[in-house]
């Protein structure tokens, strides 16, 4: 008797409590049931059923110090490492003024001053991932930020990563 009564006594004296037997919608169940109620659906059926592709993206770059007229190699990966193929995949690469692409390979890509888009992946399966690589060159000393963006058709914004290249001054001739 004593392991049943603050079973019974707990529901009956918080109101709260009683809402939660007469609650259809979160918005009518106190926080800590809508926060248990999430918890159970992320365990049951994955963090979104919007969100069914789960994305690491990573971009980083081979040196951190070139000088003018020096090349650095910018490798970018995405990898798909969730249980749904992520949809409509568009990489690109900005970089501020100092540092310029001038080649892209692992899909077809569009280089432009400051800019590369790489070409839309229609598909990525799970447990799949895409290297690319950018080759650009310092053409003004200074700290030169670079940032890349992944955009997923099941995600409502963009990934980004941004990380920077020293460029020093080419050496006296």
């Amino acid at each position: 008797p004593a392991v049943e009564e603050p079973a019974v006594e707990e529901p009956a004296v918080e109101e709260p409590a009683v809402a939660v037997e007469t609650a259809v919608t979160l918005e009518d169940a106190p926080a800590y049931q809508t926060q248990h109620d999430a918890d159970m659906l992320i365990e049951t059926h994955g963090p979104s059923a919007e969100v069914p592709a789960w994305l690491e993206f990573d971009v980083r770059e081979s040196r951190s110090i070139v000088k003018e007229g020096e090349r650095v190699v910018m490798r970018i990966a995405v990898r798909n490492v969730g249980g749904a193929p992520a949809e409509g995949l568009t990489t690109r690469l900005f970089f501020a003024e100092g540092v310029e692409p001038i080649h892209a390979m692992g899909q077809a890509a569009v280089v432009s001053p400051g800019e590369v888009q790489f070409q839309t992946l229609n598909s990525l399966a799970p447990g799949n991932s895409v290297h690319l690589l950018v080759t650009a060159i310092g053409t003004h000393p200074g700290n030169v930020v670079y940032r890349g963006e992944l955009q997923c058709r099941q995600l409502s914004g963009s990934l980004a990563r941004e990380g920077s290249v020293t460029v020093s001054p080419r050496d006296p001739q």
